[in-house]
C-alpha cells in the first residue's frame, strides 16, 4: 500500500493513506481524514500524488539543471535553458539552447540529471528522445499573426489571408 501526498494551493502538504485517497475521489466540501485527525476542504487541494513520485515532482518544480536527450548537461537561467559550463566573466551563461533542435526544451520537459541517468542514459539516442517527450502535446505554433496578413475591413470583419 502506497501512501499519497496532498499538495494544497497554499503550498502545504499532508501525507495520507491509499484508503483515504480512494475515499477522497468524487467528494466535495469538508472531508475528515482519520490519519490527520482533522477535516479538510476538497477545494483547497491542488493535487494528490503517490509518495513515491513526490520527490521527482519536487525536483522538477525547483529544477535548475538537467540533461538533454543527447547527453548535453544544461542549466536553467531565468526560465531558459543554457549549456552548462559556458559562462561569461560575470557568471552568466552564454549559450542558450535552441528549442528547435531540442523538443524537450521547447516543451519544458528537460529531465533532471538524476532522472536522465536512472531512466534514459542506457537507451539509444532516438529511443531516449521518444521516451522523454512521450505523453506531451505538440508545441503550439507562434500565437502572433503578421500584420501584413490582415485584409482591410472594419474591426468586426478582420480576416486573415
Amino acid at each position: 500500500m502506497d501512501n499519497y501526498i496532498i499538495k494544497f494551493f497554499s503550498g502545504g502538504k499532508l501525507e495520507i493513506t491509499e484508503e483515504e485517497h480512494k475515499n477522497l475521489i468524487g467528494k466535495e466540501g469538508l472531508v475528515f481524514l482519520k490519519s490527520a485527525g482533522e477535516s479538510l476542504n476538497i477545494s483547497d487541494i491542488a493535487r494528490i500524488v503517490p509518495k513515491s513520485k513526490s520527490d521527482e515532482l519536487e525536483d522538477k518544480k525547483n529544477q535548475k539543471e538537467g540533461t538533454l536527450h543527447d547527453g548535453t548537461p544544461v542549466i536553467r537561467h531565468f526560465g531558459s535553458w543554457y549549456l552548462d559550463g559556458d559562462f561569461d566573466d560575470k557568471g552568466t551563461p552564454r549559450r542558450r539552447i535552441d528549442s528547435e533542435h531540442y523538443p524537450e526544451v521547447q516543451r519544458d520537459i528537460v529531465p533532471t540529471r538524476k532522472t536522465y541517468h536512472l531512466k534514459y542514459k542506457e537507451l539509444p539516442r532516438k529511443e531516449r528522445l521518444k521516451q522523454i517527450i512521450s505523453g506531451t502535446e505538440e508545441p503550439r505554433e507562434g500565437g502572433v499573426k503578421k500584420i501584413s496578413g490582415i485584409i482591410a475591413g472594419s474591426e468586426k470583419d478582420i480576416k486573415y489571408k
